[in-house]
């Protein structure tokens, strides 16, 4: 292992260690994170717009006749599939930018947003793998699937500060994971449900004051759509921040046999 994945300072793969590092990155974070944040919220605004009915007042039965339609439709598949695409790179990123953080050697975006593209292809796969194989699990026997998913979890943290490829990206995660699965995968339970919930209620808070000040429903959705938006862009990095926390610890309770 290169001596320069050695973390030169403290982070521990808890909840504190983790909002340590995610304060101590967030401004360093705040365009990749508001990028995804857009991409999303812009997704589910398309997605508003296309089954929303043209007169506003929308009808149960005319939308779910828009919803299997729209789900029928190769261009819906096309977008979302563009959309996961342009987020693992994203994702990437904030990896990327959080890890410099965690071992006090900072990056910039253009040096993150450029190891990001050059593991992009190795990401692509193993984000194929992980979801493919977890989701198997889950489907068929449920706690294989949980198992897998905590297992494999810190591959992207594994991929961007060791420029692994797929295959031994996941295989170290699975070798940092021992001992730590229960630990790791609450934390990251947490965080993920943290980072989905808050901007839900900043979008319903939104909607809520909007139709008080009398704005009509179409225009109260796209409050709330800004709001869930802003909402995500801080919320984003918190996952990547968990990882690298968990990650970076684990390797220094592991060094130097690791």
């Amino acid at each position: 292992m290169p001596e320069t994945l050695v973390p030169r300072m403290m982070v521990s793969g808890d909840f504190d260690g983790t909002w340590r590092l995610y304060q101590a990155s967030l401004r360093r974070c705040w365009v990749p994170a508001a990028l995804l944040a857009l991409l999303w919220s812009g997704l589910l605004g398309w997605l508003m717009s296309t089954l929303s009915a043209p007169d506003g007042q929308d009808d149960i039965y005319q939308l779910i006749e828009q919803t299997e339609a729209v789900l029928a439709s190769a261009n819906f598949w096309r977008v979302v599939l563009a959309a996961c695409c342009v987020s693992t790179w994203l994702f990437c990123i904030l990896i990327a930018i959080i890890h410099g953080v965690a071992v006090g050697a900072p990056i910039g975006l253009g040096a993150a947003s450029a190891q990001a593209l050059r593991s992009f292809p190795a990401a692509l796969a193993a984000a194929a793998v992980y979801l493919a194989l977890t989701s198997l699990g889950t489907v068929l026997f449920v706690i294989p699937g949980a198992w897998l998913w905590g297992m494999w979890q810190l591959w992207p943290a594994v991929l961007i500060a060791e420029r692994t490829g797929p295959t031994m990206s996941l295989a170290r995660s699975w070798v940092l994971m021992r001992q730590a699965w229960w630990s790791a995968t609450t934390l990251t339970a947490v965080v993920t449900l943290a980072a989905v919930a808050i901007p839900l209620v900043w979008n319903a808070m939104a909607a809520t004051f909007a139709m008080l000040a009398g704005a009509d429903a179409r225009a109260a959705q796209y409050v709330a759509l800004v709001a869930l938006g802003m909402g995500g862009a801080l919320t984003a990095p918190l996952l990547p921040a968990a990882l690298v926390a968990v990650y970076v610890a684990q390797l220094h309770r592991r060094a130097p046999g690791v």
